[in-house]
């Protein structure tokens, strides 16, 4: 323990120490504050207190800022001598990555916060879009590593990084320009972290959209272990490749299953995306028998996240009393 701690500390204090990090964090800050100040022309008395372009902008700038925050520094060429595992030696630089990325986030509340001086923001979405961040940040970072372990080049590492993380952002967009089969709209679909920050941005948590943002987190870190402990030599034994690709499988699984379990919380300011609790009172106590029909293309609801909010706000009415009926039509 006290290795890993030390080689934690070591990691935070060397990033700290560069003024790259301190430039990569104004420039975050900045062009996110300015970006939705500029486009909602707050101060031309045009914009609204709500704080959707201002979060959802933050995948944007990161495709620029956050393979440069997970590239290798100088100091990091000694960390193969460190008597540490390599999932060890990742996990913590991962952390080390997170922790300064979860900084950068943190210093875009006080902005937020100015937008409460002309108006009244929704403090639940300001929360719930903070966490959503938190775990997106987990997923583009383990992300943005693995590029790091399988290309020894920095430029390289830069542009698939980069790369990888335009198609991660706004995947789901793809099919609407080009036809698709259906299982590749849902790949594409559940890949789209604006699919995923749609809820949240609106002040839900969505526990399909956590468990899909840790999952992929889990995979990279764990992608990383096996193509760094190739590089380096390690030939697995059968044990322990059945070991990894159960592990895989496992995170899949629960990446997957999360879409079939889950859990809504509604912290939006009045409850918007839930049901009162005196529609459900009424609810209870409905003698005879409601048929709700729902008429939704497919189409539609593979490519736009909203139409998500409709079917779950239905299926909470359906929930709330014995004699009600939800029927989805395809027109």
């Amino acid at each position: 323990m006290t290795s890993r701690n030390a080689f934690l500390k070591y990691n935070i204090i060397n990033n700290l120490k560069s003024p790259f990090f301190y430039i990569i964090a104004i420039l975050f800050s900045v062009f996110t504050s300015i970006n939705y100040f500029i486009r909602q022309q707050f101060f031309r008395g045009n914009g609204t207190t709500d704080l959707v372009l201002f979060f959802s902008s933050v995948p944007y700038i990161s495709i620029l800022i956050m393979p440069s925050l997970c590239s290798k520094r100088s100091f990091q060429i000694y960390d193969k001598f460190v008597p540490l595992s390599s999932l060890e030696k990742i996990s913590i630089n991962f952390v080390t990555k997170l922790i300064l990325y979860t900084s950068m986030i943190l210093l875009l509340i006080p902005a937020a916060l100015i937008v409460n001086m002309f108006g009244c923001i929704d403090f639940g979405q300001l929360t719930t879009s903070i966490i959503c961040l938190f775990f997106y940040g987990c997923a583009i970072i383990s992300l943005c590593c693995f590029v790091n372990i399988f290309f020894s080049n920095k430029l390289i590492s830069y542009i698939v990084s980069a790369t990888l993380l335009a198609i991660f952002n706004s995947a789901h967009l793809f099919t609407v320009y080009i036809q698709f089969p259906d299982f590749i709209v849902s790949v594409f679909k559940q890949m789209s972290f604006a699919w995923h920050f749609d809820a949240a941005g609106k002040g839900i948590l969505d526990t399909r959209d956590i468990f899909w943002l840790s999952g992929t987190s889990v995979l990279f870190v764990l992608l990383s272990e096996i193509i760094s402990s190739i590089k380096n030599g390690r030939c697995y034994t059968k044990k322990e490749k059945l070991n990894k690709i159960f592990a895989i499988a496992c995170t899949l699984l629960v990446m997957l299953n999360g879409n079939k379990f889950y859990k809504r919380f509604d912290f939006s300011k009045n409850k918007t995306y839930s049901i009162s609790k005196y529609s459900k009172e009424l609810l209870k106590k409905a003698d005879n028998h409601i048929k709700i029909t729902y008429y939704r293309s497919s189409k539609i609801a593979k490519l736009y996240p909203q139409i998500r909010d409709v079917s779950d706000f239905l299926e909470e009415y359906t929930s709330a009393g014995k004699n009600i009926t939800l029927i989805i039509k395809n027109p």
